[in-house]
């Protein structure tokens, strides 16, 4: 298999394994994203949602990627969209790797929605307060551009932020997701 050919394989990983975030995230972000009722929804500031991703040194993600999703359902009605981000910073730093373990040294990724996707995430709130009832999702995707080949677990933080002067809240801490090579 080729290295490219490879890599899409781990991002296709990668991916699946974000989509399922929800089932791993902490019972603290689980109770607040469960307060984020309709009206809190609506009140969202685009320009002020956060998503920061972390990855083990050496590990590099393709910040041009990364998108958060939102699962809007609601009266029989289910609508999923995608909003790119934009990489703000990139800088080093330490996540706890479990608990009976140390820090790791990573690479973390903070971004937030591009103009377009603010626009259109405005548009969405606009959308979801006119619907009655609903219940909202988030998920963040991503893909790997290089991934050293002695890497045999792949371990990624994700937090999302969602308003200027708010706490991030954690959907994955430390997740670890295995490595298999083709020979």
């Amino acid at each position: 298999m080729t290295g490219t050919a490879w890599l899409r394989g781990v991002s296709s990983l990668l991916l699946g394994a974000l989509l399922v975030s929800c089932a791993s995230i902490p019972l603290s972000t689980a109770l607040r994203l469960s307060r984020l009722d309709r009206q809190a929804f609506t009140n969202l500031d685009p320009r002020s949602i956060r998503v920061r991703v972390a990855v083990q040194e050496g590990v590099e993600l393709n910040p041009d990627s990364i998108e958060l999703g939102v699962m809007l359902s609601g009266a029989g009605a289910h609508s999923r969209e995608v909003f790119a981000l934009a990489e703000q910073l990139r800088t080093p730093g330490t996540r706890s790797a479990g608990l009976f373990r140390g820090s790791e040294a990573v690479v973390q990724h903070e971004l937030a929605l591009t103009p377009d996707s603010a626009q259109r995430f405005a548009e969405l709130q606009h959308r979801a307060f006119s619907d009655q009832g609903g219940r909202y999702e988030l998920d963040v995707n991503a893909s790997l551009s290089r991934l050293p080949p002695t890497t045999r677990v792949l371990r990624l933080w994700i937090d999302v932020r969602l308003d200027q002067d708010g706490p991030y809240m954690v959907l994955f801490d430390g997740a670890e997701l295995p490595v298999e090579y083709d020979r």
